[in-house]
């Protein structure tokens, strides 16, 4: 119900960010992109940043003193780290990155 009242006005905000920049690049950090074809649609270019999953619970129980298995929970139910990467690659308007690293 809160995400029904939310949504909408993080999308107009987004929208009118984007109206803004005029030529200028925009950076949305969308967490849950790859479950949200809304998203996808609206972008030109994906960047999924990734870690380990060993990592990510590391992190998540640093940042918000999470248990180790409440972390795991909850990545169980997003996306797979390979589904988020192929929500990059996907991206019909991206023209491939490489990195010389």
């Amino acid at each position: 119900r809160l995400e029904a009242i939310l949504h909408p006005m993080i999308g107009e905000n987004a929208q009118a960010q984007a109206i803004a920049a005029g030529e200028r690049p925009v950076v949305f950090d969308v967490p849950l992109l790859a479950e949200s074809a809304h998203w996808r649609a609206r972008v030109d270019r994906i960047l999924v940043v990734d870690c380990s999953e060993d990592t990510q619970v590391q992190r998540v129980m640093q940042r918000s003193g999470w248990a180790d298995d409440a972390v795991r929970r909850v990545i169980a139910q997003q996306a797979s780290r390979a589904r988020r990467r192929a929500v990059s690659a996907g991206c019909p308007k991206q023209k491939p990155v490489t990195s010389s690293t």
